[in-house]
């Protein structure tokens, strides 16, 4: 599963590239993005923003770093 969903972020990445909405220093994921690459609805994904470990900020909507995001999901898979 895990592999899934790096390969998906990947997809996103050359989305954005190709749009040329890519900021290489720093990417943002909302909750529809991170409920979209865990496979889970929007109950469960709004769920990981009230958890300690999750890396995810709330300033006007949920967001958070891709790069924040992929160290998270690596913790995660030990």
């Amino acid at each position: 599963m895990l592999e899934e969903i790096l390969e998906t972020l990947k997809e996103i990445k050359n989305l954005l590239l190709q749009k040329g909405n890519y900021n290489k220093d720093i990417e943002i994921l909302f909750v529809k993005d991170v409920a979209r690459l865990l496979k889970i609805n929007l109950n469960e994904a709004n769920k990981l923003w009230g958890r300690e470990d999750f890396p995810g900020i709330n300033i006007g909507h949920k967001k958070v770093e891709y790069s924040a995001f992929y160290k998270w999901l690596q913790k995660k898979r030990v």
